[in-house]
């Protein structure tokens, strides 16, 4: 649980049953609730990803461990309520490469591979451009999705764009915060537009989401892009 002040006007975490978060709206606290049921086929593969991110970081040599300590220090991070402070070797190792472990194993496409030393003289978010979508129709099963060429990770080996994707929406939904499902990566190269598979097939009257996110070749995380069409 983090938070500020004696009267708490800024929180985030969970705490007894209830969970402190903020949105577009501003903060706001719910009921913890429990999932039920088993995981789903991506959330094992999910779960894989980060037993084999630990185990990377568990075989690292001494001199990338240290690397990665210093590179920590050198660069603190801004928590969920806005104070900067170093977040550790190993988180810091495991941003950098548990989205690449999971999107190489769950789409079976070994283009991301993993980072073992941390980028020496640039830290924080690989830049990403705006993305956009062409008209969806009625049973389509998969979707034109335009991304810039001019950004860093299109021209750099070992770099790529994931893609998630959302299930189907109310046309009155205006923001979806998931479940996502990871459908492509865009390889370091590829040329815009890209075709990516939807997860069931198009439903006319429904809005589909879609989110991008870079990792370039030192593993740096770019911020999430967004956008959405309405199927007609």
């Amino acid at each position: 649980m983090i938070y500020q002040g004696v009267i708490i006007t800024n929180a985030s975490g969970k705490i007894g049953g209830s969970v402190w978060s903020h949105n577009r709206g501003g903060p706001y606290v719910r009921t913890n609730t429990f999932p039920t049921g088993g995981p789903s086929s991506e959330q094992t593969v999910m779960r894989q990803a980060m037993t084999d991110t630990n185990q990377g970081w568990r075989d690292l040599s001494a001199v990338n461990r240290a690397r990665w300590a210093l590179h920590t220090l050198a660069n603190p991070r801004e928590n969920r309520i806005g104070e900067e402070h170093p977040i550790g070797a190993w988180p810091e190792y495991a941003k950098a490469n548990l989205l690449r472990a999971y999107a190489t194993a769950w789409l079976d496409i070994p283009i991301l591979p993993v980072v073992a030393s941390p980028p020496k003289d640039q830290h924080g978010h690989t830049p990403l451009s705006q993305i956009s979508v062409a008209a969806i129709a009625d049973t389509d099963t998969t979707a034109e999705l335009t991304f810039s060429e001019a950004d860093r990770w299109w021209s750099l080996a070992g770099s790529g764009l994931c893609i998630f994707v959302s299930g189907a929406q109310t046309p009155t939904t205006n923001y979806f915060r998931g479940p996502w499902t990871l459908m492509y990566a865009v390889d370091n190269g590829e040329s815009s537009p890209a075709t990516i598979p939807l997860p069931a097939a198009a439903v006319a009257g429904t809005r589909l989401f879609f989110k991008a996110r870079a990792s370039d070749s030192w593993g740096q995380l770019s911020p999430p892009a967004y956008t959405h069409v309405d199927v007609g």
